[in-house]
């Protein structure tokens, strides 16, 4: 973890960390808050956070110093090297400088959908998920600086959030900031379809999403099959799965509309082997949303 260097306080008329301030409007609505330890209280202050090398940290530049308050008992004011376990305030403070250095837009309707969020794994968890959207979407084009705006936007991010936040997988998890991070660059999608990827994607298993992927696989070119079974040729791109549980999914999938199609009996070599064709218009769009967007 890196040390902290001292920032003059604000109270002695110094601009540091201004800058940074202006960059994440809602945290520094949030700076000035007391936390307790061993009976002494200290005030949370703007400062630059350091690697032990002396270089800045690599998120954000952003940190915190804890100076001791005008109430600190005689004889114990400087300030303290050491911090006392973040609340959750002050980790919500945290992750709201953090995307908002990141993305500035991003931040605003932070606090109170994280506020929200009971439990520190669930906490963690949303936490790790709206960084990373922040890191992969930079800063914002003109063009989707309205749809961050937006109530629209604002309703897809808690929704997103909750079903993070209460996601054990961590695979779906991605899948959950690839469905959003997407909606951002395609501003212009339908907020509707975005939240029926949410509710279909809270539905499935991630071995649905592996089988959804094994129908969108390209066939070999070097395929000379005559006739064959497109039931054979899904098993054998999921070898490591029962056979019992693809058949349990696959029904699963034509359930949510996302594949069509039977896999049973005998068709030509080349539709044997390419199952793309079986995957719906909206399975189409949904595949497009869930897999990593790099």
């Amino acid at each position: 973890m890196g040390a902290f260097e001292p920032a003059t306080p604000p109270w002695q008329g110094s601009r540091a960390g201004s800058s940074d301030l202006r960059r994440c409007p809602g945290l520094a609505r949030e700076l000035g808050v007391f936390v307790r330890m061993q009976r002494r209280r200290f005030v949370l202050c703007p400062g630059r956070a350091r690697d032990p090398d002396g270089t800045p940290g690599r998120v954000g530049g952003l940190g915190y110093v804890a100076r001791v308050s005008a109430r600190t008992p005689p004889g114990e004011d400087g300030p303290k090297d050491i911090l006392p376990s973040m609340t959750r305030d002050e980790k919500i403070i945290e992750v709201v400088g953090t995307v908002s250095s990141l993305t500035p837009l991003l931040g605003g309707p932070l606090s109170s959908i994280l506020m929200g969020i009971s439990g520190d794994r669930r906490f963690d968890r949303a936490r790790k998920v709206i960084i990373e959207l922040a890191e992969r979407l930079g800063v914002i084009e003109a063009d989707r600086e309205a749809f961050l705006r937006s109530g629209d936007f604002e309703d897809l991010l808690i929704e997103t959030l909750q079903r993070v936040a209460a996601e054990r997988d961590e695979s779906k998890r991605r899948a959950y900031r690839n469905i959003l991070l997407n909606a951002v660059r395609d501003a212009g999608q339908s907020y509707e379809e975005t939240l029926r990827f949410l509710r279909v994607l809270e539905q499935l298993q991630p071995n649905h999403v592996e089988v959804l992927r094994a129908y969108d696989a390209e066939p070999a070119e070097s395929n000379t099959l005559i006739g064959g079974s497109r039931r054979h040729t899904l098993g054998n791109r999921l070898h490591e799965m029962p056979a019992e549980h693809i058949d349990d999914l696959v029904v699963q999938l034509e359930d949510l509309r996302l594949t069509t199609g039977s896999l049973q009996g005998m068709v030509t070599g080349p539709s044997a082997v390419d199952l793309r064709p079986l995957i719906t218009p909206f399975g189409r769009r949904f595949l497009m949303y869930v897999v990593d967007a790099e």
